[in-house]
C-alpha cells in the first residue's frame, strides 16, 4: 500500500488501527469514512484545467476535464463556462475522462445548446460520445 501513494496508504493504516483499537465493524466504518474523505478531497482539489489559448482568430477557452468528473465539480465547471467571453470559442476536452456525472453532462449540454448560442459562443466538444446512460464513457470522437 505504501508504494501506491499517500492517498491509498493512509486510509489503509487508519482502517487497520481502527479495527485493532475497536471492533471489526467500527474499524471498517472509520476506514470507509477516511477513504471517502480522501476521494472528496482529490475531486475538489483539481476539478478541471482551464487554459486560455491565443489564436489568430481570437482567444479559445480550453477546458480540460479530469479523469473523474463528479457532481462536486459542477460548480467549478459552471463558473468557468460562465466566464467565457461573448463571441468567443470554448473547447471542452474530455479525452482523458473515464466518467462524468449525468448532472455535469446536462450542464455541458445546456451550455452548448442554450447559453452559448445566446452569447454567440462557439462550442467544441472533444472526447465525448453521445450517450445518455448514467455512466458516460468517453473516447476521442467529437460530437
Amino acid at each position: 500500500m505504501w508504494s501506491e501513494g499517500r492517498s491509498q496508504f493512509l486510509p489503509f493504516v487508519v482502517t487497520v488501527v481502527a479495527i485493532v483499537l475497536t471492533d471489526l465493524l467500527t474499524g471498517i466504518l472509520i476506514g470507509l469514512a477516511t477513504a471517502i474523505g480522501f476521494i472528496l478531497h482529490s475531486n475538489m482539489r483539481h476539478p478541471m484545467r482551464r487554459i486560455v489559448e491565443k489564436h489568430l482568430g481570437g482567444e479559445v477557452l480550453h477546458v480540460e476535464l479530469t479523469n473523474q468528473v463528479s457532481f462536486l465539480n459542477r460548480a467549478a465547471l459552471a463558473h468557468a463556462l460562465s466566464e467565457a467571453p461573448a463571441n468567443g470559442h470554448v473547447l471542452i476536452d474530455a479525452q482523458h475522462t473515464d466518467y462524468i456525472d449525468p448532472d455535469v453532462l446536462d450542464l455541458i449540454r445546456d451550455f452548448k445548446d442554450l447559453s452559448a448560442p445566446a452569447r454567440h459562443i462557439e462550442v467544441s466538444l472533444v472526447g465525448l460520445r453521445p450517450d445518455t446512460s448514467s455512466r458516460i464513457r468517453f473516447n476521442t470522437s467529437t460530437i
